[in-house]
């Protein structure tokens, strides 16, 4: 079934069941609240659906904080056992207003930006484990051996060691640059530009606004050095190369948090793990723009091809 077939098979049952701010949720122990129809919101929530076993109600926000409050309202006087949030609004809804309900999210990029955290909580990543990110770009390109790494406030330390470990066993070396604007942002790409063979840029909103990455786009790309990125829409706006959560694999991971809590009582304390099945996304204009080679053998293995 198609990506498309399936949003619009979830739209007709979100359109059933949007009257949730003022119907019961006819006993179900699993909510799961999506933020609108965007396909990282809806695409988990087949699989989450099937691997989980048992009825679940959806609700889907359409992306309005009157049906938010609306939901919350009426869930409030009949709680379900466990929360499945896609998206930040959907997450931040179920976290600030049922707080007492255990939460499992995905598809946000920067929990903590938006108070998604602490216990009864708990997340799949957005971006894929940094271990196998390094290793799955060392797959395709083993030729790169120094890699300069943008990072933001709002990037962990430990993601940045476990890059930095992983790279080492593979002989590569990461140049580290912090930055702290999007100012910060063009200086680090012109002063790394001359020691590094490619970019690396970490997903973080506080240094990158759109302005900045198109900017980051045109420069790696009349540098000629490849740039990896952390999703796939970063690759369909310019970016060469990422290492993305399957989105299905995501929804079925999901499912197996929730079944721990139905049936082992397991207790939430604000874990976030990273996502067990990844996609390889890569854009072949931005392949040919920074003049990098590929096993034309590898092309197969590629999930997510943009032309």
């Amino acid at each position: 079934m198609s990506r498309a077939v399936r949003t619009l098979l979830l739209s007709i049952v979100t359109v059933l069941v949007s009257v949730a701010v003022v119907t019961p949720a006819w006993g179900s122990r699993v909510v799961v609240i999506v933020s609108d129809d965007l396909s990282p919101y809806t695409d988990p929530v087949e699989t989450f659906l099937e691997a989980l076993g048992e009825p679940a109600t959806v609700y889907n926000l359409r992306g309005r904080e009157s049906d938010a409050m609306g939901l919350a309202k009426r869930l409030a006087k009949d709680p379900p056992e466990v929360i499945f949030a896609l998206g930040a609004k959907a997450a931040w809804t179920a976290r600030t207003q049922l707080p007492k309900v255990p939460l499992v999210y995905t598809s946000v990029l920067a929990p903590t930006r938006f108070g998604i955290e602490g216990t009864r909580t708990a997340g799949v990543s957005m971006v894929a484990g940094p271990e196998l990110a390094v290793s799955e770009f060392h797959n395709y390109f083993p030729d790169y051996k120094k890699i300069g790494v943008l990072r933001g406030p709002s990037i962990p330390d430990a993601r940045i060691e476990a890059m930095e470990s992983a790279a080492k066993l593979l002989g590569i070396e990461l140049e580290v640059q912090r930055v702290r604007n999007p100012r910060d942002v063009r200086q680090a790409l012109r002063t790394l530009g001359p020691k590094v063979d490619a970019f690396w840029l970490q997903p973080d909103r506080a240094v990158i606004d759109r302005p900045t990455y198109r900017f980051v786009v045109e420069e790696t790309r009349r540098t000629r050095r490849p740039l990896v990125v952390e999703t796939e829409n970063m690759v369909r706006a310019g970016g060469m190369f990422a290492t993305v959560p399957d989105a299905r694999g995501t929804g079925r991971q999901a499912a197996s948090i929730v079944r721990e809590v139905l049936d082992k009582g397991r207790y939430l304390r604000g874990e976030i793990v990273d996502p067990e099945e990844v996609d390889v996304v890569l854009s072949l204009s931005s392949l040919r723009a920074a003049g990098a080679e590929l096993d034309p053998l590898m092309l197969d293995f590629v999930d997510v091809v943009v032309r």
